[in-house]
């Protein structure tokens, strides 16, 4: 596995004052205490039974024909370890108007699988428009960038067309993400509305531009908090938008792959807390997405006319431990239930998928 970038001991050192509990935090101990200056640092181990949400039939390729060139992993499943740095730094530079600015670094490791191995970065700004804490509105603007994201191995058609034999490459891209939100208080601590809306632009690695696009979505959420003593929340979000991708190249010879497609989504979640000094909470959401491939190319017959209902379920348990440090325990279930159009002969469970991940983390503050 690849050597993480960030000396461990810095961690351990960092964590072991969190067990006391005392005034400071720990982190403020060790960077001093600021009125706009947080840090925060969580370390992360992760089980994923499925990295490359492959389909049963696939996985059992991988089982049969060990060492294949279709594939370059190990290993179906692993376990990730993810280092989080978040940042965060709040002023007026507005007269009674606060304005934070955001930035998040993440190193995630696979165990076996180090050609899944990625860093994240975002950054953000989250500012007051108005000064009445009762009905505050607040936009967010914030930005991320993800670099070499592996997908799996994939036949290059140009390249074998040529070579007069099947000759598969890595599907890897760099991902850029844009989105703005205005958020609005309706009834103070009680209900919340924001619309917002986000681009998602993927490059992906030279065999593969036509794989190039950028995927938009608008979205409606509401957060509610039923009951005034309570910390207790529920709520809902819609999104809509797709992906409209590069398709056919000029100058092939055989018909590009177009992977746009359009898609809708709902949400609910749900937070649901307990205590007063050390605090804890159970958050449970849900999403059901569906994604209708576009493409016009009937000789496409893994997309042509082809429906994907998405699904993900996310259980999640924060406990406080002390006043420096979290413990959250997350169970996650994603699957996809491919549906293609009629008369097309297709192998069952094609694009099906079933993924469960299962992690433990620990955030110093």
């Amino acid at each position: 596995m690849k050597t993480m970038p960030l000396p461990w001991i810095l961690v351990v050192g960092a964590l072991l004052p969190a067990l006391a509990g005392d005034e400071p935090t720990a982190l403020e101990r060790v960077w001093g205490r600021s009125d706009h200056f947080k840090v925060r640092v969580q370390v992360e181990q992760r089980y994923d039974d499925n990295i490359l949400q492959l389909s049963p039939a696939t996985i059992d390729a991988f089982r049969r024909r060990p060492g294949s060139s279709r594939f370059k992993i190990k290993s179906i499943d692993d376990r990730i370890t993810r280092l989080k740095l978040k940042l965060s730094s709040s002023w007026q530079l507005l007269p009674r108007r606060e304005t934070t600015f955001r930035f998040s670094w993440q190193r995630n490791g696979y165990q076996r699988n180090d050609i899944k191995d990625y860093d994240g970065l975002t950054f953000g700004v989250r500012q007051e428009l108005t000064a009445s804490r009762k009905h505050l509105a607040e936009i967010r603007i914030d930005a991320g960038y993800v670099s070499d994201f592996y997908l799996f191995e994939l036949t290059d058609d140009d390249a074998s067309f040529d070579a007069r034999r099947r000759i598969r490459r890595s599907v890897t891209y760099d991902e850029s993400r844009l989105s703005l939100r205005l958020e609005k208080t309706i009834i103070e601590d009680r209900l919340r509305v924001s619309v917002g809306r986000a681009w998602y632009k993927r490059d992906y690695n030279e065999n593969f531009n036509e794989r190039d696009g950028t995927r938009r979505e608008n979205l409606i959420q509401v957060a509610f908090r039923p009951l005034r003593w309570s910390r207790m929340e529920i709520g809902g979000r819609y999104a809509s938008g797709g992906l409209d991708a590069t398709g056919d190249l000029p100058g092939t010879l055989i018909p590009d792959d177009d992977i746009s497609y359009d898609h809708r989504a709902v949400d609910w979640f749900g937070s649901f807390p307990w205590g007063r000094r050390l605090r804890g909470r159970i958050e449970v959401s849900h999403r059901l997405e569906k994604r209708v491939y576009t493409t016009s190319n009937r000789f496409d017959l893994s997309r042509f006319g082809r429906v994907n209902e998405r699904r993900r379920l996310v259980v999640r348990l924060v406990q406080r431990l002390t006043r420096s440090l979290d413990l959250a325990l997350t169970w996650s279930r994603r699957t996809n239930d491919a549906r293609f159009a009629a008369g097309v002969a297709t192998e069952p469970g094609l694009a099906d998928y079933e993924q469960n991940r299962y992690s433990a983390s620990l955030t110093l503050r």
